[in-house]
């Protein structure tokens, strides 16, 4: 078979094992569910209220905006259009790996890292849901190769492609920006060692990467400059924050008019959990990430214990691990999480890198052996978020029982109101104030078990009344309404 059937070959594995994973899963992602509500604002009110919603709520728009794009496409379902919309960039993904592989090491290492990404259990989890991931990795790793290629050959077009799609990356996720600033950083560094013989020519490509990045990202630092009133990356304070942000609207549900003044700090002791010691928590973390890539590290050690990959296109890769592996640290220090997600970016490093252990290229048996235990990996945890299924399944209850027009309010992210069918609020940040002001048509639901505390002091609270619900669910969800006129 020849290297572009081969390449085929494994782009339908790709497509083939995100669809499976895509019908298995129990619930939608939390995030995915308020890109559904920007693309839905994208697709009802147009794209300058989109971009409105995006920032409103803290998230980039190109994926909400990709999402509402494709929806003409599933007949207007935007839910089948943002699992589209994930798979098929998850599988440029895999495109992107074998282009930028090939140019490190070669044609035979591109297939093999394709392969592997294919593969990768979570490359295909966080590629076979409504987030961002797939697009994201998508055009960061087409950015890489883009990237290389101007490195290599000293080329404004590829300079620039590689700016646009670090802008499009950008667009897509905030952490985005690392990769244009990463490229210009080598431009710069190239520009000083061949100041008499070609310093001129990086100097220029790196203004074809600013060009090429700001043509693409421009028009949402200037939504942020218009909305924020300053300089923003993100509509948070940091970047790293935008990463664990807690959306406060999940559908298009009017903002409350009420000065902030009215806000009262709820009890620590019921709304803050114990913090674990940060060395802990940070080991919890990189134990994560290391499962990420169990089945490949061992070979991506092997590869550069046998200093294969340490060529000018693994320098490269490595000084890539190193941003991202502070961007990572950034994250925990000053968001205090970071999850297996976060890791994608090192994962792909880490799977270049066994691309170019020979023992996979040569012992057929030995790669067959790691595809099969990837496969494994990814379809034993099936069906997905199947923990959280009864949320759904309590949501579609609710959608036969509520009357139209209620809104629905709780304290655990917005899976209930989201098959629901009705507007979400979350009350997380402040419960007290929103139970003392509840309206007429919101119906607040908590968990009983996850909300125990506040079900007993809602209970007390003269502005509520519990209805009962006379449902398989009644030991696990408590509803309120407001008590009187």
């Amino acid at each position: 078979m020849t290297a572009r059937g081969r390449l085929a070959a494994i782009l339908l594995v790709a497509l083939a094992l995100r669809l499976w994973v895509a019908a298995h899963v129990s619930v939608i992602a939390g995030d995915g569910i308020t890109r559904i509500g920007i693309a839905r604002t994208f697709l009802q009110q147009g794209i300058p209220a989109g971009l409105s919603a995006s920032v409103e709520v803290g998230y980039h728009p190109f994926n909400p905006l990709m999402i509402r794009l494709l929806a003409p496409l599933f007949g207007g379902d935007l839910e089948q259009a943002g699992f589209a919309d994930s798979i098929l960039f998850g599988v440029m993904g895999v495109l992107g790996i074998f282009l930028l592989g090939r140019e490190i090491f070669g044609e035979h290492e591109g297939l093999l890292a394709a392969l592997l990404w294919a593969l990768l259990p979570n490359a295909v989890h966080f590629s076979s849901d409504v987030l961002t991931e797939g697009q994201f990795m998508a055009f960061w790793i087409l950015a890489a190769w883009a990237g290389l290629k101007a490195l290599r050959s000293r080329s404004l077009p590829w300079a620039l492609a590689a700016g646009a799609l670090g802008g499009l990356a950008y667009e897509t996720r905030a952490e985005g920006v690392g990769i244009p600033l990463a490229l210009g950083a080598a431009l710069s560094v190239l520009a000083w060692r061949e100041r008499r013989s070609g310093g001129i020519r990086r100097l220029t490509q790196a203004g074809a990467l600013a060009l090429g990045f700001l043509l693409l990202a421009s028009p949402y630092l200037l939504l942020l400059r218009g909305m924020k009133g300053q300089w923003m990356l993100s509509p948070t304070k940091s970047v790293s924050n935008l990463l664990t942000l807690r959306s406060t609207v999940w559908t298009s549900v009017p903002r409350d008019p009420r000065p902030r003044e009215d806000i009262r700090t709820p009890d620590p002791t019921q709304t803050v959990p114990p913090v674990p010691h940060k060395g802990a928590a940070l080991l919890d973390a990189l134990t994560d990430g290391f499962r990420t890539v169990i089945w490949v590290i061992p070979f991506a050690l092997w590869a550069l214990w046998q200093c294969r990959p340490w060529g000018p296109g693994g320098r490269f890769l490595l000084g890539l691990a190193l941003l991202y592996a502070g961007v990572l640290l950034s994250l925990f220090l000053t968001a205090g999480y970071i999850s297996q997600r976060h890791f994608l970016t090192l994962a792909a490093i880490v799977v270049l890198w066994a691309s170019a252990a020979p023992v996979l290229l040569e012992r057929r048996r030995l790669l067959f052996l790691v595809s099969l235990a990837l496969i494994v990996q990814t379809c034993l945890p099936l069906p997905l978020r199947e923990d959280k299924r009864y949320r759904r399944e309590f949501g579609q209850w609710l959608a036969l029982s509520l009357p139209a027009g209620d809104e629905v309010a709780t304290l655990q992210g917005p899976e209930i109101p989201y098959y629901a069918r009705r507007a979400g609020v979350d009350w997380a940040a402040d419960p007290p104030r929103h139970m003392d002001h509840i309206r007429e048509r919101q119906v607040l639901v908590l968990d009983r078990e996850a909300d125990g505390a506040w079900v007993a002091r809602a209970s007390a609270n003269p502005f509520l009344k519990e209805v009962r619900l006379k449902s398989p669910f009644d030991t696990q969800f408590a509803l309120f309404r407001k008590a009187g006129p």
